[in-house]
């Protein structure tokens, strides 16, 4: 198992350097495996980053990806403000709102996601099926 590094500004247009990175990342799984993966997982991972670049006020985003197996283990880490896992806010199905989907996007898509503030670094730890 080999892991893959990949460190950004906290910018929306840093962020979209996220792509790319995980196209290599799933490359070794095969073409069709791999093109099966990328969407779902660069849509919850770019999720999680919007909202550090939004809310954290980090000097930088750091995300380390390796696969085992049927299974892609993502962590994301930065230096920002600690996140408050009590103010996740589960959009209700029948009452519209502007925000708050992205928890949602990502618990959809992800086998987990788990979130550490250790020392003065927000951890985020997620995995996906691939």
């Amino acid at each position: 198992m080999t892991s893959s590094q990949l460190e950004v500004d906290p910018t929306f247009l840093a962020v979209r350097a996220l792509g790319p990175w995980l196209a290599e990342v799933l490359e070794p799984l095969g073409t069709e495996r791999a093109t099966a993966a990328h969407g779902g997982v660069e849509l919850a991972i770019h999720e999680l980053a919007t909202n550090i670049v939004d809310h954290a006020q980090s000097t930088f985003i750091r995300f380390t990806a390796s696969v085992d197996g049927d299974q892609l283990n993502v962590s994301i880490i930065d230096d920002g403000q600690a996140f408050d896992t009590e103010k996740i806010v589960i959009p209700a199905a029948d009452q519209p709102q502007v925000r708050g989907y992205g928890f949602m996007i990502i618990e959809a898509l992800s086998l987990r996601l788990d979130y550490k503030r250790q020392t003065d670094l927000n951890v985020w730890e997620t995995a996906f099926s691939v």
